[in-house]
């Protein structure tokens, strides 16, 4: 198979078919395309729809991103205006657990109402993950805070996570 980070090249490539193609290529790299990580956060927002479904297909493959681009994940989630960056870059970030504690700005940040609701249970997901002893006091009182948010999702959410936290 082909590298990672050749695919992830032509994931920026003007032909549509080389995009799809690569794509799809990542997505059978699984893990293995982990280096391809931003690209493929990117490629969310591509003007194909193909290019779309297998970009996400090949992130929902990728275990966590290498700690190297998760600062660049981070400013995606908080700055890019497409729904799907913002919810993937925060899966990557909650993927990270504990090696995520650096980020946690990031993730507080997508609990705002701003974010769409799906964007809001993801960061809740994420934070339950990189709860650890330094971060918990603020992660709980984020929570208690969603915990009575006007989406019954989010409230949810917020309640699962405060239980497993504690």
């Amino acid at each position: 198979m082909q590298d990672a980070r050749i695919l992830a090249e032509e994931l920026q490539a003007d032909d549509v078919r080389q995009r799809r193609r690569a794509a799809k290529m990542l997505a059978l790299l699984e893990d293995a395309a982990q280096p391809a990580a931003l690209e493929l956060l990117t490629a969310l927002t591509d003007s194909d729809e193909q290019v779309r479904q297998w970009s996400t297909e090949a992130i929902d493959m990728l275990g966590a991103p290498d700690i190297s681009v998760a600062s660049a994940i981070a400013d995606l989630a908080v700055s890019d205006t497409n729904a799907d960056v913002q919810y993937y870059s925060i899966t990557l970030l909650g993927r990270l657990a504990g090696s995520a504690a650096n980020y946690l700005p990031a993730i507080l940040t997508c609990t705002n109402q701003q974010f769409p609701p799906t964007v809001r249970i993801r960061a809740i997901w994420a934070l339950s993950r990189i709860s650890i002893s330094e971060n918990e006091k603020k992660i709980i009182e984020v929570l208690n805070q969603l915990n009575n948010d006007e989406h019954a999702g989010v409230s949810a959410a917020a309640v699962r996570a405060l239980a497993a936290i504690q």
